[in-house]
Formats: structure tokens, C-alpha cells, sequence
């Protein structure tokens, strides 16, 4: 298997990202307010370790459709991989990813980055678990730093408003009433599309169409 050849800066994961949103508005807006509103009913109305238990497979799921979906739109989608594969994929680079968070934290940010198309090839691509894993390593030789940048600045614009945004909820006096729990996990459905939209923007300039996949891993 060939490595990536494809050398992508920042600013162009950034203008991916942003052409991303912009042609699949709608649909992000219809997944954010349905993981959202669903999320927030869950953790109001069920106990909290059970509203968050059933808000996680909940958003396993959303994820997952939302995803494929987004990945099948762009045209990307080239043999279909299923629900378990991807969730294989996301829970052993989850592991890794948080292996490397505690061997000094740099490591777990540089595993993340070279794993970050897995759910997206697993998905696109029909590969199993440690084939998609292997195969975004490969994928994103030569942009990993470009990755990291772009993830870093695409999420902590999002952790400072939501910090933000959490500070004056609490200094309004809303802490514990339904408004913070809604905000919250409005908060973190955001947090959601972002992701998927950061992993479809980052599969496609690396990755592209078929005929580029098939040329770059033959």
C-alpha cells in the first residue's frame, strides 16, 4: 500500500471544511436539533447515568447516519461499509488515541490525526476495522501537522464558546434548571457536526473520488 501523496496546508482543510458546511447545511441543522433535543429530553427526563448512557448510543447512531449520509452526498462512497465496523474503528482509535493522551499528551494528538479517516473509510471504502485504520495512516503521511492545526484551531474556537456560553448560563443563575441542561447538549451536538464535517472535509481533500483512492493505495 502506497503512502499519501497529497500534500494539503491548513488553509485548505479550513476552505474544505467551511464548502463542507455550507453545501450540507441543512442537513447538519436537521441532525444538530435532532441529537439536541433528543440528548436534552433523555438526561431531563431519565436518571443522569441513564440519560447519558442512552444519549451516547443515541449519538453513536446519529453519527454514524449523519456520516455515511455526508460521505454519499460528496459522492464519496465507494462500498458501503456498516454500523459495527464503524463503531470497531472509532472505539480502537478512541482507545489509542487516549493511550497516547497519557504517554505525555502529544502522542494521543499525533494518533488521532494519522486515524482520523477511519470511520470515514470504513464507511466510504467497505473496510474492515485495522484495514481502515492502516489505510488513514497511510492517507494522511505528509499532512499530519496540517491535520493537527486544523483540528486544534476548529475545536478550540468551539471549547472557548463553550466555556463561554457555560459561564454566563451559570452567572444568570440558570445552573441545574432545563435551560443549561438544553444548552448543553446543543453544545455538544454541535460539537458532533463538526466532527463529522471535519472528517469528511480532511477524507476528501486526501482522499477524493474513487479513481484517486484506488491510485494512491493500489
Amino acid at each position: 500500500m502506497a503512502t499519501g501523496s497529497r500534500q494539503v496546508t491548513f488553509g485548505e482543510f479550513i476552505s474544505e471544511f467551511q464548502a463542507v458546511l455550507t453545501r450540507h447545511a441543512p442537513l447538519l441543522l436537521i441532525a444538530g436539533v435532532a441529537l439536541g433535543v433528543a440528548n436534552t429530553l433523555l438526561t431531563y427526563l431519565l436518571s443522569d447515568n441513564g440519560g447519558r448512557g442512552t444519549s451516547g448510543i443515541i449519538g453513536l447512531v446519529i453519527g454514524y447516519f449523519l456520516l455515511k449520509e455526508l460521505l454519499s452526498r460528496e459522492g464519496l462512497i465507494r462500498n458501503a461499509g456498516g454500523f459495527w465496523p464503524y463503531f470497531g474503528a472509532g472505539l480502537l482509535t478512541g482507545l489509542g488515541v487516549i493511550v497516547g493522551l497519557i504517554l505525555l499528551i502529544v502522542p494521543g494528538i499525533y494518533f488521532a490525526a494519522r486515524w482520523s479517516l477511519a470511520p470515514a473509510i470504513v464507511l466510504g471504502q467497505g473496510q474492515g476495522v485495522t484495514d481502515s485504520m492502516r489505510t488513514s495512516w497511510a492517507a494522511t503521511e505528509g499532512n499530519v501537522w496540517a491535520i493537527i492545526l486544523f483540528g486544534l484551531i476548529i475545536f478550540g474556537i468551539y471549547f472557548v464558546a463553550a466555556i463561554v456560553i457555560g459561564f454566563l448560563l451559570g452567572f444568570g443563575g440558570l445552573a441545574g434548571s432545563f435551560v443549561q441542561t438544553l444548552v448543553t447538549e446543543f453544545i455538544g451536538a454541535i460539537g458532533s457536526i463538526l466532527g463529522a464535517a471535519s472528517i469528511v472535509a480532511i477524507y476528501r481533500r486526501l482522499v477524493g473520488g474513487t479513481a484517486e483512492f484506488e491510485e494512491l493505495f493500489a
